[in-house]
């Protein structure tokens, strides 16, 4: 949890609070001690650290809790700072004084930028992004045959039922989801004997499937796709 002594609300912060409310009472399911606080200024501006100073004689912060860092002034710290800088520092004075485990908050002060810059996206970035979208294109292309299938049997099981489009990775799971959606509205009794044909069809592999054909009264769907249904 971050507390940052400003009006603003902050992207990276969990809770921002104006410093007006920082000694009013909260309930006691959200209450927080002075040992587990940590203090966070900027070093490079006096009001910062005499801030942090006098909240920590306030609350009765234990000493050695303040950590001073060397920031630029204003709201925004670039990305790249952020990471290599700050990051690191506040890591490294929690291991070393022994409060990974016990710092449940901290708190920011005047001084400590609100906002972390965008990210500049680095040619590492880009090919990263690349290679993501290449797999997710070919998950895509892998299951599109499977959900047609379970369209397929929710079809054969509700005539009525429309399946959904779009072949995005966002699209084939609602249309993934519809279709199952319909199967289970339409499911055959468990005394029925086409109810544990349908289980078993759904619980296999839709792809290790060579070819189609009807088993039990139930047409079992080829991994391409063809049209089948219940027989009467």
């Amino acid at each position: 949890m971050i507390l940052h002594f400003s009006s603003r609300r902050a992207p990276f912060v969990s809770i921002v609070v104006l410093a007006l409310f920082a000694f009013v009472p909260q309930p006691a399911s959200a209450a927080l001690s002075a040992d587990e606080l940590v203090l966070i200024c900027n070093g490079n501006i006096p009001v910062s650290v005499k801030t942090a100073e006098f909240y920590a004689q306030a609350r009765l912060v234990p000493p050695g809790r303040i950590i001073k860092l060397n920031l630029p002034a204003g709201e925004e710290i670039p990305f790249e700072k952020y990471e290599a800088e700050v990051v690191p520092q506040v890591r490294a004075f929690l291991r070393d004084n022994g409060l990974e485990k016990k710092v449940r908050c901290a708190v920011t002060f005047f001084g400590v930028p609100i906002r972390i810059g965008a990210k500049r996206q680095t040619d590492e970035d880009t090919a990263e992004a690349a290679e993501l979208r290449r797999q997710l294109t070919a998950i895509g292309e892998r299951a599109l045959p499977q959900i047609r299938d379970v369209e397929q049997i929710a079809a054969s099981l509700d005539p009525s039922f429309t399946p959904r489009v779009g072949e995005d990775p966002s699209d084939l799971s609602a249309r993934a989801d519809h279709a199952l959606q319909g199967i289970a509205r339409h499911m055959p009794p468990p005394g029925d004997p086409r109810h544990k044909d349908l289980l078993l069809l759904l619980s296999e592999p839709l792809a290790a499937r060579q070819s189609p054909g009807w088993v039990d009264g139930l047409y079992w769907p080829s991994p391409m796709g063809k049209t089948g249904g219940w027989t009467a």
